[in-house]
């Protein structure tokens, strides 16, 4: 069985694809200016290779250049790109790393782009859910929340709702507010053998600092944990039904958004679950328990329980039978 472990101390549970061309005009208003060199429009939003001059071309919306190491992006007030912006800036898995302006949240970009790895990505364009058989659940979240979704509340001024920013991909994202349980609910037909394999993207508010949460959380229909999410504090860590998976604790910035991924191979005993946040490794188990009492049958997207009021926000969330990745279907 899978699950996310909670410790002694009181958290949060936190509850818990993008194809097609970006479309962008010529944007001069990139808030950083080169440093050497005649080029002018650095990082400048583009549509071909005539927006851009100074031996740069329109790669992926901006005008910019590959690059091997940030040496490479001398003179742009930029850096190398890691994997996954790159990957979010171009929709396409196997894209070369780009020379990307710096950030530390979104407001260091331009108003059409994310904060994603520290380097700005333009935003993924809206994308409608896959509905073939493979796909279990999906989430956009660009408007209100339609079956198999269904907004579970604990009182006390929680809440769940559909929220036009920050979005990751599209026109909206859910916002969960604690303080109390704030949860979406997606329940699908207890699943006891073979694979399922699930991303969603994850905000977390920067205060408070002290914050302990869980989620996203995959269980049984009677809560039995398959997989959940710890955020305590500015790192993330698993559970799984048995507690805190050792090793998988990572570094977590706040205000920021992050591709959480989990490919799990469901068993009572010879179960295999692997978990990526922002496509690096968190945990690779083998020959474990990944069968949640009688089925993983629910995805819960939100806040479960909190040590203290908070705010965090999931989108682009996909749960298949076949492989999936941060982007796409």
């Amino acid at each position: 069985m899978m699950a996310w472990i909670a410790g002694p101390f009181m958290r949060v549970r936190l509850a818990i694809g993008l194809a097609a061309s970006l479309l962008c005009t010529c944007d001069p208003e990139r808030p950083t200016e080169p440093t050497t060199g005649t080029n002018t429009n650095w990082m400048v939003h583009c549509s071909s290779d005539a927006d851009c001059d100074g031996g740069i071309s329109c790669l992926c919306s901006v005008c910019t250049k590959t690059c091997a190491t940030t040496a490479d992006c001398a003179g742009s007030n930029g850096i190398c790109a890691e994997p996954l912006s790159t990957l979010v800036a171009c929709q396409e898995p196997d894209s070369a790393p780009l020379c990307l302006a710096t950030c530390t949240l979104d407001g260091d970009c331009l108003s059409n782009e994310l904060c994603v790895q520290g380097t700005c990505s333009v935003a993924p364009p809206g994308t409608s859910c896959a509905t073939d058989a493979d796909t279990l659940l999906c989430g956009k979240f660009d408007g209100a929340f339609e079956s198999p979704w269904q907004v579970v509340l604990g009182g006390g001024g929680a809440a769940v709702t559909p929220v036009s920013t920050p979005a990751f991909s599209g026109t909206g994202a859910l916002q969960a507010d604690w303080p109390n349980r704030a949860v979406l609910v997606g329940a699908v037909s207890p699943i006891t053998d073979g694979s399922v394999f699930g991303r969603l993207w994850l905000r977390v508010a920067s205060d408070p600092l002290s914050l302990r949460l869980h989620g996203p959380e995959l269980s049984s229909d009677s809560s039995t944990p398959a997989l959940r999410l710890v955020i305590d504090g500015e790192s993330l860590w698993l559970e799984n039904e048995s507690g805190q998976l050792e090793g998988s604790t990572r570094t977590f910035a706040r205000d920021t958004w992050h591709c959480i991924r989990f490919e799990i191979a469901v068993s009572d005993t010879a179960g295999h679950l692997a978990a990526y946040l922002d496509e690096g490794l968190m945990i690779d188990l083998s020959a474990i328990d990944t069968l949640p009492g009688t089925g993983i049958s629910q995805l819960s997207l939100g806040v479960n329980w909190a040590n203290a009021d908070t705010r965090v926000f999931v989108d682009d969330v996909l749960l298949r039978r076949v492989p999936v990745g941060c982007i796409g279907e």
